[in-house]
């Protein structure tokens, strides 16, 4: 893995025993957060969908970064400021 200088965490609207029932299963070294609620989510302005097959591939999205963060590649800041 690349190291990017980025802190990945997940956060889930799933309880915590429904986390616990297959956080094994999930083989993941980073921590995960639970009990998120709708309406956190809709505050935060998340996209909120019950589709997890629509979830980018992790490796993918570390190697997007680790590429936007080396300063040899003169990527432009991007997004927005509330």
């Amino acid at each position: 893995m690349i190291a990017t200088g980025v802190d990945l965490v997940a956060v889930s609207g799933d309880s915590k025993s429904q986390l616990e029932s297959h956080i094994e299963q999930l083989d993941v070294s980073f921590p995960i957060a639970y009990g998120l609620t709708v309406e956190l989510m809709h505050t935060l302005g998340l996209y909120i969908s019950n589709n997890p097959f629509v979830r980018p591939e992790l490796q993918a999205l570390v190697n997007g970064l680790g590429w936007i963060r080396d300063p040899d590649n003169n990527y432009p800041v991007r997004g927005m400021h509330k």
